[in-house]
């Protein structure tokens, strides 16, 4: 498995932190290719490539609707985003903290930011360490018509969609970047949120 793979399989299995957004799953899930093919490969000047989580992976989701696409842009490092949806299964998603530190990361930083002005959504921010490399995240789930950062918001979220009858399901978005050891984490913390802004209304469409 490739090294964008294998972190793209190792941030599948995790998100944690905040808030609400109103978008909305939508008929989708457990269909293998829904997601990838309503998300867009190209966003405002980046270009994705799509790179497939191996089938422990999937056992462990519980579902094979999901997107784990690198993007690259002329003069900035890759950013890896990470969607996964299932309409029947609230256990696809649960906190990144977990297996992030029990692959050796250390967390670093761990807080909030709003994408996209005011009214954006506000999603969870992670950064950890590990041999002098850095990784970033910007992670949020979506449950029917409301997205969080918080991962016991969002299993109520789920329970109180599936007591209406709605059946909402559960997702998760994340993006990530890294930085080499060495290096500036500034870069990567860029491209991660231009990426991030960039893509909010792809997201959401894809989420429909």
């Amino acid at each position: 498995m490739s090294r964008a793979a294998w972190l793209g399989a190792l941030l599948v299995l995790a998100p944690a932190a905040v808030v609400t957004w109103t978008v909305e799953p939508g008929a989708g899930g457990d269909g293998g290719i829904a997601l990838r093919s309503a998300l867009p490969v190209a966003i405002d000047g980046w270009r994705g490539m799509d790179a497939p989580l191996d089938d422990a992976t999937l056992r462990i989701l519980r579902t094979d609707d999901y997107v784990n696409r690198t993007f690259a842009r002329s003069g900035a490092p890759p950013v890896t985003l990470t969607i996964v949806f299932s309409r029947r299964e609230r256990k696809t998603v649960h906190p990144p903290e977990v297996c992030f530190t029990g692959h050796g990361w250390e967390i670093e930083e761990q807080g909030t930011a709003r994408l996209g002005g005011e009214h954006g959504p506000e999603v969870a921010t992670l950064r950890l360490a590990r041999d002098g490399e850095r990784l970033h995240c910007l992670y949020w789930y979506v449950a029917g018509e409301r997205s969080t950062a918080s991962f016991v918001r969002q299993q109520w979220n789920v329970a109180l969609g599936t007591l209406a009858g709605e059946a909402p399901g559960s997702a998760m978005v994340r993006f990530m970047a890294t930085s080499p050891a060495g290096t500036s984490p500034e870069p990567a913390a860029r491209a991660l949120r231009e990426l991030a802004e960039a893509s909010l209304p792809h997201v959401a469409g894809a989420l429909r």
